[in-house]
């Protein structure tokens, strides 16, 4: 068999048409699969959409509707905290004043018991000098009239 131009022609054409057709089996077959996929995510999206816009809508609104009670909140948070604040400030005010007042009076107690014990000693003092003053007095006397006694009774020598 001989190949001349018209069969080889045709041979080649027979092939190019069997490749275009193979080609749009695949393109067919790629279509197919597309739209099967597309409507996969479609159901996704719509399972997505059902179940997660619900849960954003309903936290949307506990946030609007929790977003006063947060202010209020927020809002009497911070007057307490002034308040503490001021009245931590008075304390300390009035626990100096206080304290001021402990320091004057112990200063005070100090002096009238150094004062005190001052006079206890002075009188004490004034006490024992006026009586050992005269105590000792009469132990000199007393000595002294020992001591003549025992002269007077001791044995005479005698003069020789």
């Amino acid at each position: 068999m001989q190949w001349n131009n018209e069969t080889l022609l045709i041979a080649f054409v027979a092939f190019t048409g069997f490749a275009v057709f193979m080609q749009a089996c695949v393109l067919l077959g790629i279509l197919i699969s597309l739209k099967r996929a597309a409507k996969s995510a479609i159901t996704v999206t719509e399972d997505f959409r059902v179940t997660v816009v619900p849960l954003i809508q309903s936290t949307r609104e506990l946030i609007e509707r929790a977003t006063p009670q947060f202010l209020t909140a927020t809002s009497n948070l911070l007057e307490l905290t002034d308040g503490i604040r001021n009245e931590t400030a008075e304390l300390r005010q009035n626990l100096g004043d206080i304290l001021d007042r402990v320091h004057r009076q112990t200063v005070r107690m100090d002096g009238m018991l150094a004062s005190g014990l001052d006079s206890v000693q002075h009188a004490a003092e004034a006490v024992e000098s006026a009586v050992l003053r005269p105590v000792r007095i009469v132990n000199r006397v007393v000595r002294t009239a020992s001591a003549m006694l025992d002269a007077y009774r001791s044995p005479r020598r005698s003069d020789k």
